[in-house]
């Protein structure tokens, strides 16, 4: 390897590291669904409550919750707002757990517009923000919505 690439890749991981390790977690994890999904695993039927719990901490104490997981944050609101989206998401898969396919499908298709519009506005936003924590909700959103579309394809090839 020649030493301009080199400092090159030293550039991108010195101004880039956050963006890396996020993108590296989501691939980890869009794998490890992959596995689980793949050996039929207990895993993948956990109920969607836990999206729900997870939301919590978020919602009632994101510095908390941010320093836990090792972020320094200067704005409650964009955590707030995360915990809020998967306390409403998890909360309506509790209550639509027993609908028919129809309200299920419905349901898919808001969580994958949701999603995808909250990556394009966190992506419009990194630009203008100095906070490092948009990284982490980024992946986030962007598994959960790779995850969605997965099952709405297997939705919709069932029904065929």
């Amino acid at each position: 390897m020649n030493n301009l690439l080199k400092e090159q890749i030293n550039k991108l991981w010195q101004e880039h590291t956050l963006l890396i390790v996020c993108a590296g977690i989501s691939l980890f994890l869009f794998f490890i669904f992959s596995i689980f999904q793949l050996t039929n695993s207990e895993i993948m039927k956990l109920s969607t409550q836990w999206l729900f719990v997870a939301g919590v901490p978020l919602l009632l104490a994101p510095t908390a919750t941010a320093n836990l997981l090792g972020f320094e944050i200067t704005e409650t609101l964009p955590l707030r707002l995360v915990g809020a989206a998967l306390i409403g998401i998890g909360g309506t898969s509790i209550i639509k757990k027993e609908a028919n396919i129809d309200s299920y499908r419905s349901l898919l298709t808001l969580k994958i517009i949701w999603s995808f519009s909250a990556i394009v506005g966190i992506l419009l936003s990194i630009p203008e923000s100095t906070s490092t924590i948009l990284w982490g909700i980024l992946a986030i959103f962007v598994t959960f919505n790779i995850v969605w579309v997965y099952y709405y394809l297997i939705l919709v090839k069932s029904t065929d």
